[in-house]
């Protein structure tokens, strides 16, 4: 009796050639048993069966039934397959390979008779990279592909369902937008494949601080959104936001690389504050600027109040940028004297701005409003510009060159051009490096200390002053102090204001300037506005004194007659000397 498995290819002309020609399909044939009666060698490559181990094996073998179907019953088999072989259509089935690999597989099937014989003649085509390739492009459609978080367009599905369900249900939901502090200083010190590791972590750590059932995505670049539902009352979500802000305040260790950060978080709250997505997505956006503006490293709620901060603060953004153009800004100058002799020492650098409305604004009025923005970094490169070139003119028309003191942001100290751009600067304007000091927060420094220490050993190494501002109100480490030296501290205000307060051996002034001696460092007090505090300065051992008793920022063309003049002070005896401490001298 013939049977399928002794069929061979000669009986069935169109099989034959296909197996001859090497067909890049699996081609194989099978009785209405179910057991393969021929194999062609695409069909070993795909499967890793030699033929000759594989005919006369069940179908099964290869193939997991079909998918929709799941039909597995060999005793149905030759329904299944007459119902394939007569729609026509490609069908798709899972297959697995002999090291039990799976497969997707597309596959045709045809019926023909062989001498009275059913035989069922399969074609199968692997298509499992399209299908990895189709999965991942619908992964890419809604997840993240650093941080594998759900992307915008899946966070605002997920947001608009849930805002639906709670105004059915009467719950309460928060809408959270967040970003890491300084995150563009670690791409700019550390390098981004650093930044990606930390923004990976940083994902995993806000994921764990929430509930499973609330949503975490990756909105962009270092800012997050979070979505958590069924609350009772707002307080849940300080709670929620405390736990985030907490959690990415704790140190990251990446490979090796310890990268110190913390998060600002905004929180809106519907149906308080909005009823759609776009909403609360600005809200939050709203409060997390607010945040920012607190300080960092906390939680803000909106306030519609916030609403007219916003486009204050845009317009600000938008006049500084046409300042800048057009030159309304200029530089005023305080100078810093020897505390024994009153000689000007050097001269600390403020940007004024002569605004057409609101006439000359001092820098706290619009320097905080572009710290996040790239108008920071224009801006102190204008000022270092403009503030060498004037120290260079005092010096070609005879003057005494002062030191020449300039304050810089966290954005610039951090930026990978700094020492380049400082070179390119002093090169062209023809002016000493060991004439610059350039002046930032202890924060700053221990950031710079963390993630740029080359940028401070080079500014070193060129002669460059580093002064801390307002040494002792912030967290400076002594051992970082030690691997890495400072020029000059000045000495925060508050250490004059308490000596008001208490006996003079009670002062901490006196150990900080033992202190900075140790530390091979100049010592600046600021902020001196009566003469008791400056008396009291010299008798600490002082270095430098500063503050409006002495003299205020000046327009350059008043300081000029100073440093003419060679000494501000001139009454020994009573103070050792006096300062010129009127407005606008």
């Amino acid at each position: 009796m013939t049977t399928a498995s002794n069929i061979h290819t000669a009986n069935h002309p169109e099989l034959s050639r296909a197996i001859i020609e090497g067909s890049l399909d699996a081609i194989l044939t099978f009785g209405e048993d179910g057991n393969i009666a021929t194999f062609n060698p695409a069909a070993e490559r795909m499967f890793g069966y030699p033929a000759a181990e594989i005919v006369g094996q069940p179908i099964e073998t290869l193939l997991q039934g079909e998918r929709r179907t799941g039909v597995r019953d060999h005793a149905k088999m030759d329904s299944l397959w007459d119902k394939l072989a007569a729609d026509g259509k490609n069908h798709e089935c899972m297959g697995r390979t002999r090291e039990e690999e799976a497969l997707h597989l597309e596959i045709s099937v045809s019926r023909t008779t062989v001498a009275d014989v059913a035989v069922f003649i399969l074609m199968a085509r692997d298509v499992s990279l399209r299908k990895r390739e189709d999965a991942h492009t619908r992964f890419l459609a809604h997840f993240d592909s650093l941080t594998g978080l759900p992307n915008r367009t899946l966070f605002e599905e997920r947001a608009s369902q849930a805002i639906t369900q709670a105004r059915r249900t009467g719950v309460v939901l928060a809408l959270m937008m967040l970003d890491l502090d300084r995150f563009k200083e670690v791409n700019d010190s550390l390098g981004h494949q650093v930044g990606d590791r930390l923004l990976v972590a940083a994902a995993k750590r806000i994921r764990e601080s929430v509930r499973e059932t609330d949503t975490v995505t990756r909105l962009g670049g270092d800012e997050f959104a979070v979505l958590v539902t069924n609350l009772a009352d707002p307080t849940g979500a300080a709670t929620v936001g405390e736990t985030i802000v907490s959690a990415l305040n704790s140190p990251f260790d990446l490979d090796g690389e310890r990268v110190i950060t913390s998060a600002s978080l905004g929180i809106t709250t519907f149906p308080a504050d909005g009823a759609g997505v776009d909403v609360l997505l600005r809200n939050a956006d709203r409060a997390l600027y607010r945040a920012k503006a607190k300080g960092r490293n906390t939680y803000q709620f909106y306030v519609p109040e916030m609403d007219a901060m916003i486009q204050s603060r845009k317009a600000l953004e938008r006049d500084l940028r046409r300042a800048l153009d057009v030159g309304e800004l200029c530089l005023e100058y305080q100078p810093a004297v020897d505390a024994v002799t009153g000689e000007i020492t050097s001269v600390e650098v403020l940007v004024r701005w002569n605004n057409p409305e609101r006439g000359r604004l001092p820098a706290r009025e619009f320097i905080p409003a572009v710290e996040r923005t790239d108008l920071i970094l224009r801006l102190g490169r204008w000022v270092m510009r403009e503030a060498c070139a004037q120290v260079k003119a005092w010096r070609d028309v005879g003057l005494p060159t002062p030191r020449l003191s300039i304050n810089l942001s966290p954005a610039e100290l951090h930026h990978r051009d700094l020492v380049a751009e400082i070179v390119k600067i002093l090169d062209e304007i023809g002016l000493a490096a060991s004439l610059l000091q350039l002046e930032f927060s202890e924060e700053a420094f221990l950031l710079a200390v963390q993630k740029n220490p080359q940028s401070l050993a080079r500014l070193r190494e060129m002669g460059v002053g580093i002064s801390l501002d307002n040494f002792g109100s912030g967290v400076s480490s002594i051992e970082a102090l030690k691997r890495h030296p400072v020029s000059r501290l000045k000495v925060d205000r508050s250490f004059l204001d308490r000596l008001d307060e208490a006996d003079e051996g009670e002062t901490l002034l006196g150990p900080l300037v033992e202190l900075a001696r140790g530390l091979g460092a100049q010592v600046t007090v600021e902020s001196v506005e009566t003469r008791d505090q400056m008396k009291e300065a010299q008798r600490r051992g002082a270095t430098e004194l500063q503050g409006y008793f002495l003299c205020r920022p000046v327009d350059p063309e008043v300081l000029s007659g100073l440093l003419r003049a060679g000494n501000l002070y001139l009454d020994d005896a009573v103070t050792g000397f006096v300062g010129c401490n009127t407005p606008g001298t």
